[in-house]
């Protein structure tokens, strides 16, 4: 008898509704409390008042800015309290991937050029794959403030060891104030490219890190941000070094201006970093300054074609650049192979377009390098420069359902001068919920 009450208490306080009726009904929209906006009508809703939700809630649920192609889209079930100021969202994606590596296989899922055997390996000439691990799950509780948004985000995927539980990003954001593990302010996320590909182009920045974050949207277009963040790190240490614990937080920033509604801006970044390292020649601790400048953008052409570059130099940022990040390129050895470090000089491009020419299919390409200065330092097999190129083409037979197909072609030049190439063909089908 109480579960029979329990089960009608709780259908009686939760009803399913159909929003799509919200969305196209004036009725229900003007019967909906001041300030509330209908859900989108994909999303699965339990509520125990209207089909409304502040409209403050749903633009920050739905912003592209905060996430990657890769990353899950927002969450399809969406719980709502009465007065629509709270959304607890829960979804993620289950997503499949097929490779076939030919003319120099990767022995890795992702397709990192530093991973390219130089010179040529017979042994590693073909190589078939398959996986599930980018498979993700996604939490987003979104709260209605007198000081703001107050948004909860946790992303997670199965990466680790054996499909393992990975955390990807765990950040509380208040209004302008992020605090936690988000992608970097040094990372212009809306010049990223679409790929299968889980590295993407070797040439662009691709980080997520522990920070506090400070932004500002205006109206007119422009916007700014700052932040202190933990700073990735690493160095090739020489006879007469070695390594101790990192100080100082990197403080990147960014200003960007946009238009057409947002879907084209220009943005300039700044990094600035203080790296730490032993000189044990003096027995002194001794510290580098690097940092790293960026001009990337977005600008839609036509409506149906779309072009993005991203252009970065610096000196000791190869921590946040896609195919060095686990590397040890920040410092690296002087030639008088003293007891002094250099921050490595670094420059990459990327540069693509995409072309859209029906709601639910589309085609893109991109073109990527990365160019390492005075690698000699570390030896002849270390990084001189990466070329990546590839072509990928998406379709959603349903909004939640995507299916998509990439070539992918890799070229890997060491110190020495030699250099090797590798391909790939990918298939990928991704469930979103």
């Amino acid at each position: 008898m109480k579960k029979t009450l329990l089960f009608a208490s709780v259908i009686a306080a939760l009803p399913i509704v159909a929003s799509a009726q919200a969305v196209e009904s004036d009725s229900l929209s003007n019967a909906l409390p001041s300030g509330n906006s209908a859900v989108p009508d994909h999303a699965v809703v339990l509520t125990g008042g209207e089909n409304g939700v502040r409209q403050e809630l749903l633009d920050e649920l739905y912003s592209e800015s905060n996430h990657t192609f890769n990353d899950p889209s927002a969450p399809r079930f969406l719980l709502l309290d009465k007065q629509g100021n709270t959304i607890f969202g829960i979804g993620g994606q289950i997503e499949g991937v097929v490779r076939y590596d030919f003319g120099g296989a990767q022995e890795s899922d992702g397709f990192n050029v530093m991973n390219i055997a130089v010179p040529a390996n017979p042994a590693r000439r073909e190589r078939f794959s398959a996986d599930a691990t980018r498979s993700s799950l996604v939490f987003h509780l979104l709260r209605n403030t007198r000081l703001g948004v107050l948004s909860g985000y946790v992303h997670a995927d199965f990466s680790g060891q054996n499909y393992g539980f990975k955390l990807r990003q765990a950040y509380i954001r208040l209004h302008n104030v992020t605090a936690g593990l988000a992608i970097s302010t040094f990372q212009d996320v809306m010049a990223t490219p679409s790929s299968i590909d889980y590295n993407g182009p070797v040439g662009q920045v691709d980080h997520k890190t522990m920070q506090l974050q400070y932004r500002v949207n205006y109206a007119n277009g422009l916007g700014w941000g700052i932040a202190a963040e933990l700073p990735p790190f690493g160095a090739t240490y020489g006879p007469q070094t070695e390594a101790i614990s990192q100080r100082v937080p990197d403080l990147p920033a960014y200003i960007q201006y946009q238009w057409a509604g947002g879907k084209s801006h220009i943005r300039a970044s700044a990094m600035l970093r203080n790296l730490s390292y032993r000189d044990l020649a003096t027995a002194s601790n001794r510290f580098a300054t690097g940092y790293g400048v960026q001009l990337s953008g977005v600008v839609k052409i036509v409506p149906q074609l779309t072009a993005l570059a991203q252009a970065t130099y610096g000196r000791g940022i190869t921590s946040y650049m896609e195919s060095t990040m686990s590397s040890t390129y920040d410092l690296i050895p002087a030639a008088s192979a003293d007891g002094h470090l250099n921050p490595t000089p670094s420059f990459g491009f990327v540069g693509g377009l995409k072309y859209k020419p029906l709601p639910n299919f589309f085609v893109s390409t991109n073109y990527s390098m990365l160019r390492l200065y005075g690698t000699e330092t570390v030896g002849p097999d270390a990084f001189h420069r990466g070329n990546y190129a590839a072509v990928n083409a998406f379709y959603n037979p349903l909004d939640e359902l995507q299916v998509g197909i990439e070539y992918i072609h890799g070229r890997y030049k060491i110190a020495d001068g030699q250099s090797a190439t590798a391909n790939r063909i990918e298939l990928m089908v991704k469930y979103s919920f």
